[in-house]
């Protein structure tokens, strides 16, 4: 462990490896009928448990069926020590509760994707895609973006809902940066707000918008209506320009 220290500035994660994986040998061997000198040069020597019959022989066949048994259990772990248990418990469960206790835990830093098992509401056709989270809605429902039909779609479990998931899952992407800014319109045409979007990434509009255009009657119920009539114009809502 001593010899591995300049590991520290090279990768902790690998100095953090080799420092487990020095200390569990040393504390596997304590359960060998031969024990270890763990405070070399002193001559008494560490075991566990006390009594030898409970105490493993080296090179025995109880000993290779216990190193089979942690290569197995360390297998079967490796997605909790990858994911951590709270994830892993939200992969299992798979429902629109800890989805979107992921997306609030991971949007403000990341893309996060969800994966979605259901239908839509309206036409009862079945939906099995990744869409990419824009924005928690509530505790049971999540606006989504489909790259594929660049419509919004809003997912979860009550009746305002576009897509009804069976099954639904966030998935963590890459790092990313939201940049939020502010636009009074007044006097002002709306298209000059419009022009002004970045040319990458994706942009959304929410407010109001004072005007005497309506909008098309005819939309897709499947499709969450992201611009709305109202007595004073429009409303937007995480609403895309053409």
């Amino acid at each position: 462990a001593v010899i591995g220290l300049p590991l520290i500035w090279v990768n902790i994660l690998v100095f953090e490896a080799l420092l487990i994986g020095f200390c569990s040998h040393i504390i596997l061997d304590t359960v060998t009928k031969s024990g270890v000198e763990m405070f070399y040069p002193i001559r008494a020597r560490c075991v566990m448990p006390g009594q030898d019959k409970y105490r493993l022989a080296t090179n025995s066949q109880a000993e290779k069926t216990v190193f089979v048994l942690l290569i197995v259990a360390g297998i079967a772990l490796y997605p909790l020590n990858r994911m951590g248990i709270t994830q892993l418990l939200h992969t299992f469960i798979s429902n629109i509760s800890s989805t979107v206790s992921d997306v609030r835990a991971w949007g403000s830093d990341y893309r996060v994707w969800v994966e979605v098992d259901g239908y839509f509401q309206a036409s009862l056709r079945p939906v099995n895609a990744r869409f990419e989270a824009v924005t928690v809605r509530s505790e049971r429902a999540l606006l989504c973006y489909d790259y594929k039909t660049d419509a919004v779609y809003k997912i979860g479990t009550d009746e305002t809902c576009n897509i009804y998931p069976r099954k639904i899952r966030a998935i963590k992407g890459e790092k990313r940066r939201i940049i939020v800014e502010t636009a009074n319109l007044q006097n002002e045409m709306l298209s000059n707000c419009l022009h002004k979007k970045p040319d990458i990434g994706l942009t959304f509009y929410s407010g109001s918008v004072w005007t005497d255009d309506e909008i098309d009657k005819k939309q897709d119920p499947d499709r969450y209506q992201t611009v709305k009539s109202t007595v004073s114009g429009l409303e937007l809502d995480c609403a895309q320009s053409e």
